[in-house]
């Protein structure tokens, strides 16, 4: 399954956070056609993207502390593969 486009957020509670501040999470969504997603978390102790519902949640309660962003990913962070 080849990912259409990837989206990315952040969430920590710090103004303008950036991805690999401490306390702040990376996740992704991965948009594999136009009706599906799949939604991961960077996991910073193992270095990976895992799978999680998390972010789902994050965006329909609409999280004031959940930013997107477009830029690429910070170094020695790859995307996503599912």
């Amino acid at each position: 399954m080849q990912p259409i486009r990837f989206l990315y957020f952040v969430y920590g509670s710090e103004l303008n956070p950036q991805p690999l501040d401490p306390g702040v999470a990376l996740y992704a969504r991965a948009w594999v056609n136009e009706f599906q997603c799949v939604d991961l978390r960077w996991d910073k102790d193992s270095q990976t993207w895992v799978r999680s519902e998390h972010l789902w949640r994050l965006i329909s309660r609409g999280e004031p502390d959940l930013d997107s962003f477009e830029a690429e990913l910070p170094p020695g962070i790859p995307p996503p593969g599912i």
